[in-house]
């Protein structure tokens, strides 16, 4: 292997260069501090007459650290013998109006209607399925500054959990705005209710 290294003094500065790149180095004496291709900086002392020195970094570039990997959590399939949700007795339909939608729960149904909004938001239809088919209910209660939401998580047909779509797109979310958050307490409760109530086979 043939190696390449040439250095050059200027007063107390030496300048060496060699096939990894350009170093520097200056000092006098015992002490001599030097700057290598690695960019890393050396202080070096030596005892004239004895042969000993002693090199040390004292700094320079870091090594690069590397990532901490990210294993991905996959979501084991929902089966169909899986329920989190049962029918439940309501005297009345439980109605709650947000601002992309109206959620209906009658105790074995659970609906978005999107009928009284379609003309003014468009895109989203609307959604009527068994209690049963939830797998679950995510509430983000509003703030006076950002609306909430309510969504119900349903498995596609495969048995999987759906990624969610931006809340404006997601048919199975509704827009929850400050003012109508206490639409949704009653809502709420009797989902609770029948989540407490699981069907079995």
């Amino acid at each position: 292997m043939v190696q390449f290294r040439r250095s050059k003094k200027f007063g107390p500065f030496r300048l060496t260069v060699s096939k990894s790149g350009l170093g520097i180095s200056a000092g006098a004496g015992p002490l001599r501090i030097s700057r290598g291709a690695d960019g890393k900086v050396r202080r070096t002392v030596r005892l004239p007459g004895t042969g000993i020195s002693d090199t040390k970094v004292i700094g320079g570039r870091k090594p690069a650290q590397r990532s901490p990997r990210v294993t991905a959590q996959i979501t084991p399939p929902i089966t169909a013998t899986t329920f989190r949700y049962g029918p439940i007795t309501v005297a009345q339909p439980v109605v709650a109006k947000g601002y992309n939608g109206t959620i209906v729960f009658d105790g074995q149904t659970v609906s978005i209607d999107r009928a009284a909004v379609a003309a003014r938001l468009g895109g989203l239809s609307s959604v009527s399925v068994p209690i049963t088919a939830v797998y679950a209910v995510e509430w983000v209660p509003p703030s006076i500054l950002t609306n909430g939401h309510i969504r119900l998580v349903i498995p596609t047909a495969t048995g999987l959990l759906p990624h969610p779509l931006p809340l404006p797109q997601e048919p199975s979310a509704v827009i929850v705005t400050y003012q109508q958050q206490n639409r949704f307490n009653q809502l709420l409760s009797a989902l609770e209710f029948s989540r407490q109530h699981p069907s079995s086979r």
